[in-house]
C-alpha cells in the first residue's frame, strides 16, 4: 500500500514574539472582527502625572482644617513614629492650631515636645508637596511669599503689631511706676516683741515702789512699759514682774538687763520670764 507524503508548515517567530504559521487562513465572510478593547494597548502613566499631595496653605484656616482631617485617624504625618515628615509640616505651621481643631492641636503639641531632638528623628525631610492627602496642592510657600509681598507694599511706616507692642510697653511702665509708688508709701513692717521681766530685790526691806520707779525711768526709742505687779517669792520677799514691748531692731534684753541692774541699791537681779514675738 503506497504511503502519502504530507508537508506541515514550520512555525516561525513574529516580531511580537508569538509563533505564527507561514500560511494563515484567509478571513471568511462569516468571521467577526476582534473587539477593539483587545487590540488597545494598556498605557502607562506619563512621568509627573501622579496625583498632587499637600495640605493647601498651612498658614491659613483652610489649610489647618485639611491637616486636622488628615490627622483624625493618624498619630503622625507618616508611619507610626515621629519623623522628619512631622518636622517639615510642623515648621510650616505658623503656630498652635485653634482648640476646635483638636487632632491638629494634639499633633502640634506632641511634635513640639521633640524640639531639642528633632534633628535626630528618622527619615529625610522632603517638600511639603510630598505629604498629606492626595488631590490637594500645597500652597504654603506661595501664600507666605504673597503675604510677604503684601506686607512690603502696605507696611511703610511700621506694622500694627509694633504699635501695639509700644502701647503695651507704655502701659506696663505706668503700672510698674504705680506699684513702686504704692510700695514706697506703704509703711514698713516693724518687728516687735512682748517681754515679761522678773526684777528681784535684795531683801524684804527693799522699797518696791521705788524699785519700780527706777525701772520705769529707763526710756529708749522702741521701748514701751506696760502693766506690772508684785509676786511673792518667799520669806516676805516680793519680786517686781513688769511687762514691756520693744522693737527688735532698737531694744534688746541685754540692754534692759544692763540698765535695770545698774540700780544696785534696789535690784539684785533681772530675769526674762516670757518672750513672745508680736
Amino acid at each position: 500500500m503506497p504511503f502519502l507524503s504530507i508537508s506541515i508548515p514550520t512555525p516561525r517567530k513574529t516580531p511580537g514574539g508569538s509563533a505564527a504559521h507561514l500560511t494563515q487562513r484567509p478571513a471568511l465572510a462569516g468571521d467577526r472582527p476582534r473587539p477593539a478593547s483587545l487590540l488597545r494597548r494598556r498605557r502607562r502613566p506619563a512621568p509627573g502625572s501622579a496625583s498632587a499631595m499637600g495640605f493647601g496653605d498651612l498658614r491659613s484656616a483652610s489649610g489647618l482644617q485639611v491637616l486636622n482631617s488628615y490627622l483624625a485617624d493618624r498619630s503622625y504625618i507618616e508611619g507610626y513614629v515621629p519623623s522628619q515628615a512631622d518636622v517639615a509640616v510642623f515648621e510650616a505651621v505658623s503656630g498652635p492650631p485653634p482648640a476646635d481643631l483638636c487632632h491638629a492641636l494634639r499633633w502640634y503639641n506632641h511634635i513640639k515636645s521633640y524640639e531639642k531632638e528633632k534633628a535626630s528623628l528618622p527619615g529625610v525631610k522632603k517638600a511639603l508637596g510630598k505629604y498629606g492627602p492626595a488631590n490637594v496642592e500645597d500652597s504654603t510657600g506661595s501664600g507666605a511669599a504673597d503675604s510677604k509681598d503684601d506686607d512690603d507694599d502696605i507696611d511703610l511706616f511700621g506694622s500694627d503689631d509694633e504699635e501695639e507692642s509700644e502701647e503695651a510697653k507704655r502701659l506696663r511702665e505706668e503700672r510698674l511706676a504705680q506699684y513702686e509708688s504704692k510700695k514706697a508709701k506703704k509703711p514698713a513692717l516693724v518687728a516687735k516683741s512682748s517681754i515679761l521681766l522678773d526684777v528681784k530685790p535684795w531683801d524684804d526691806e527693799t522699797d518696791m515702789a521705788k524699785l519700780e520707779e527706777c525701772v520705769r525711768s529707763i526710756q529708749a526709742d522702741g521701748l514701751v512699759w506696760g502693766s506690772s505687779k508684785l509676786v511673792p517669792v518667799g520669806y516676805g520677799i516680793k519680786k517686781l514682774q513688769i511687762q514691756c514691748v520693744v522693737e527688735d531692731d532698737k531694744v534688746g534684753t541685754d540692754m534692759l538687763e544692763e540698765q535695770i541692774t545698774a540700780f544696785e541699791d534696789y535690784v539684785q537681779s533681772m530675769d526674762v520670764a516670757a518672750f513672745n514675738k508680736i
